[in-house]
């Protein structure tokens, strides 16, 4: 089975690659498909040949090297060159008689068929390229970022020993005034428990809203989470967004600013001891939102 499948395999590239190189390059139209059905049976005959000698241990890919190309691709390729190397089409007479008189070579122009056929080939073979490569970036991308979990989560804190926050009155936590033209709405709060690997915690959030009929301007979500220590709280804001946080200084203060997230979103996280904030807007400048937060908030990153 698998012989015949090369032998197939072998006919068929050599079929599309005799077809191509003779039209595109070949100095004659004439009786150029007796050279390619010549071409196509020899790559199917090379193609079984290699399939065959890639059966001897002599010619198998070594363990420690399994990418190594089989010899089967070697013999088809340098096979099948010499093939057509051999019966590359000679100039027909027409095109010598225009010589001898004197007048230019016509010019072989490449049929329509051609184009379309040569253009039916090599889109696939572009759009598995460019696919392999967009895997290979993502693949490396994921493996890199993956490496930088383990390395986070080797470095967290100890659960033992926690107490968990006390949750405080509404609204005490939050800013409960105007900013930057977007009025306040209700303050909550609640207190979440210990999970397998997070402690206690206690969650204020409130979000800032337009309160024009027009409702042009973004609502900001403002989310303060209190944490039974520091170190655990700048353990939190730096796992928020491995692999895409970008470092920022805002009014002289250290901070995250998540990056490759929704584009239409914008994200800023910081630490103040106990606390972590995280500001989320469609709204492209949070700077009134960070000012205000940090007159209260100054960051420990």
């Amino acid at each position: 089975m698998a012989g015949e499948a090369a032998g197939v395999g072998g006919s068929v590239g050599a079929f599309v690659l005799s077809t191509t190189t003779f039209y595109l390059y070949g100095t004659s139209r004439a009786l150029v498909w007796d050279k390619i059905l010549v071409c196509t049976i020899g790559g199917g005959i090379l193609g079984v040949i290699g399939n065959e000698l890639g059966n001897i241990p002599l010619f198998e890919a070594p363990p420690e090297h399994p990418a190594v190309p089989d010899i089967m691709f070697v013999v088809w390729q340098v096979g099948i060159a010499l093939l057509i190397g051999a019966t590359w089409p000679d100039r027909d007479d027409r095109a010598d008689a225009i010589d001898e008189a004197g007048a230019p070579p016509r010019e072989l122009r490449v049929p329509l068929a051609l184009k379309v056929f040569v253009a039916l080939i090599v889109a696939p073979f572009a759009y598995v390229i460019w696919s392999v490569i967009g895997r290979n970036v993502e693949y490396a991308r994921m493996r890199e970022t993956g490496g930088s979990i383990a390395a986070y989560r080797a470095r967290r804190p100890s659960l033992e020993g926690l107490t968990a926050p006390v949750a405080q009155p509404e609204g005490a936590m939050t800013i409960g005034r105007p900013i930057d033209g977007l009025e306040p709405g209700a303050s909550t709060s609640a207190v979440e428990p210990a999970q397998r690997d997070r402690p206690p915690v206690a969650e204020y959030s409130i979000v800032y809203g337009d309160a024009r009929a027009s409702g042009t301007l973004a609502p900001v979500t403002v989310r303060i989470t209190q944490y039974p220590t520091a170190e655990w709280a700048a353990y939190a804001v730096r796992g928020i967004g491995i692999g895409h946080d970008e470092p920022v200084v805002k009014f002289g203060q250290r901070m995250l600013r998540q990056a490759n997230r929704d584009k239409n979103t914008a994200e800023i996280d910081w630490a103040s001891g106990i606390y972590v904030i995280r500001m989320t807007s469609a709204r492209a400048n949070l700077d009134a939102f960070i000012r205000a937060y940090l007159d209260r908030y100054p960051s420990s990153l």
